[in-house]
């Protein structure tokens, strides 16, 4: 059988390949050399770029944060109100503030106030689209969701639709956590009530009838009375 002879490969580090290698490198940098420049200036100019957005992004934050102050104190001076000569203008105010900072956390926070002025003023499907779009924020704090959940579920009652309110103010409860929340649990029921889900009602107000709260207990157990249930689990007519 005849002998195979096999070419040897030269490895990349020889010296003659290794000086083409590098000759190469040479010549293609000095006919890029604009092109590098150029690509080197792009870099610093995106590093620039980030910082400067970041700075940016920093001003608008306090900024949003130092024009949301007045606007807090009027609404908590006006939360209790249904005056529309107070109100309106508030919420063109609101209005206003959220279109400039609607996404930054102060931002948010004032969109939230804005969806509870609306419903202050009975302008229900404006507070629902408002308080909806800000529920389904991917960067809504934490802490603000349950609030925005319980105001869109009051929006949601206020426009005629029980039956979501109540899935939003269980919704609610649960972010709210058993503090915060559990007093939602007690709207949930009155709008499930609301929606001809009177079983489900009942079965929530049982629940909390046996809250560690005084107030919400009592409360509850009224609701039961009110449906001819009692509270310990015997049924009135109320439950049929």
């Amino acid at each position: 059988m005849p002998k195979i002879k096999r070419k040897r490969k030269k490895k990349p580090t020889e010296p003659d390949e290794f000086i083409t290698f590098s000759q190469r490198a040479i010549a293609w940098a000095k006919a890029n050399i604009k092109l590098i420049v150029i690509v080197s200036l792009a870099v610093v100019v995106i590093v620039g770029a980030v910082v400067g957005v970041r700075t940016y992004l920093q001003r608008r934050a306090v900024a949003a944060t130092e024009q949301l102050g007045p606007l807090l104190g009027e609404w908590y001076q006006l939360s209790a109100s249904t005056d529309s000569k107070r109100l309106k203008p508030l919420a063109g105010r609101l209005e206003r503030f959220c279109a400039s900072y609607g996404s930054t956390p102060a931002g948010m926070q004032g969109r939230m106030v804005w969806g509870a002025v609306l419903v202050r003023l009975g302008e229900y499907s404006k507070a629902v689209k408002v308080l909806e779009e800000l529920a389904d924020e991917p960067s809504l704090p934490k802490e603000l969701k349950p609030l925005v959940l319980y105001e869109l579920g009051v929006a949601l009652e206020g426009k005629g639709e029980p039956g979501r309110a109540a899935q939003v103010y269980a919704r609610a409860a649960e972010a709210g956590g058993p503090y915060l929340g559990r007093p939602w649990l007690l709207d949930q029921a009155r709008a499930l009530e609301a929606a001809g889900k009177k079983q489900e009602a009942a079965d929530i107000y049982r629940r909390l009838a046996k809250a560690p709260e005084r107030e919400l207990a009592w409360e509850a157990k009224r609701h039961l009375a009110l449906m001819g249930i009692d509270p310990e689990g015997g049924s009135g007519s109320g439950s049929k």
